[in-house]
């Protein structure tokens, strides 16, 4: 995002265009960073595992996603779709957990992935697709491809 903000999900489903809910007891949440430098109070790199209605540990759907976590809302929704990435979504805690330092903070946030809600600026959304390598190749990288698209069309943010 714009605002500094990088953050992602994982998953070893594939993604479909059948909609409904999938269990994959891999899959998990990262925030890398909160748009603040860790010297001057931002978080560290952390992951949010699943703890909760696990049965909906991603979600497809023909036309929004990648969707993670949504029993009972949704801890992380992307809509890819240029003319409905504004309504891209954030609201951990449903399935996935945020890691907490004191029992006081909340169990459940609209901000702790993106800073808000919804409306987000995003800057850029990139997809990876991972494979494992066979035996006998010579990839010096670990078999990743990348496909990126650039957001930056007019997903800006209305707050």
């Amino acid at each position: 995002l714009h605002n500094g903000r990088l953050f992602g999900g994982y998953t070893v489903v594939p993604w479909s265009s059948i909609s409904g809910p999938h269990e994959d007891s891999q899959a998990f949440l990262y925030s890398l960073t909160d748009g603040t430098e860790q010297a001057e109070g931002g978080r560290p790199p952390c992951r949010l595992f699943q703890f909760q209605n696990k049965g909906y540990a991603v979600w497809h759907h023909k036309t929004q996603g990648p969707l993670f976590g949504v029993g009972g809302g949704t801890d992380l929704g992307l809509n890819l779709d240029k003319t409905s990435l504004h309504m891209s979504r954030s609201n951990c805690g449903n399935t996935y957990a945020i890691p907490r330092v004191s029992p006081s903070e909340p169990l459940v946030s609209t901000t702790y992935l993106a800073g808000q809600l919804d409306a987000w600026d995003i800057a850029e959304v990139v997809v990876y697709h991972c494979r494992e390598l066979t035996s006998g190749t010579s990839t010096p990288m670990t078999g990743t491809s990348r496909a990126t698209s650039r957001a930056t069309s007019r997903a800006t943010s209305r707050a």
